[in-house]
């Protein structure tokens, strides 16, 4: 086994025990044992649970810069597609950033770093102000949430989850289009 293959079994042992219990829930001892390694190996790797955090967070970021890089389309709606598509992707890693935002963790701001994603892009740099850029970041954290909580949200308004999915997704979209909106003040 390689030693990027062996970082790789980590960081996904590690998603599926933040993802079942919660990041402070989650132990070193459990991301081992989940992982098929010893402790020690594991501490060669990663020298905290942050410092696997911040490794899963990193790479569900580059994962999509990237993919957000690859649309170049000028239609406004296969953008949000686009984004929105990605954003479901990373759902699990960006729900627990999310969650670790809200519990006031300063170690990493994940929300914060995606806000600058689509608007790091030069063709929108001259859109931006302050209230596109909120507006922006309300619509990741909308759109993470809603991803985390669909099933639940589904099954409190008695309503299918693709049913949930479409009315938000026409809502969301809407916001995108008013932050692309040029004469925002």
């Amino acid at each position: 086994m390689r030693d990027n293959s062996k970082r790789e079994i980590i960081l996904e042992a590690a998603k599926n025990c933040f993802k079942d219990k919660g990041f402070y829930g989650s132990g070193m001892d459990e991301i081992a044992k989940k992982a098929g390694i010893t402790k020690s190996l594991l501490y060669y790797y990663f020298k905290s649970k942050d410092d696997i955090f911040i490794a899963l967070l990193e790479e569900s970021l580059e994962r999509l810069l990237e993919n957000l890089s690859k649309c170049r389309s000028d239609d406004l709606r296969v953008r949000f597609e686009n984004l929105l598509e990605n954003i479901k992707k990373e759902s699990d890693v960006l729900t627990i950033g999310l969650v670790d935002m809200l519990m006031e963790d300063t170690k990493t701001n994940v929300i914060m770093e995606l806000s600058k994603l689509e608007f790091s892009k030069s063709e929108f740099k001259n859109k931006i102000n302050e209230k596109n850029r909120l507006l922006y970041v309300m619509f990741i954290m909308r759109a993470i949430m809603f991803f985390s909580l669909k099933g639940k949200i589904s099954e409190c308004f008695g309503i299918s989850a693709r049913n949930a999915e479409l009315i938000n997704k026409e809502d969301l979209f809407n916001l995108y289009k008013k932050i692309n909106e040029e004469d925002i003040l």
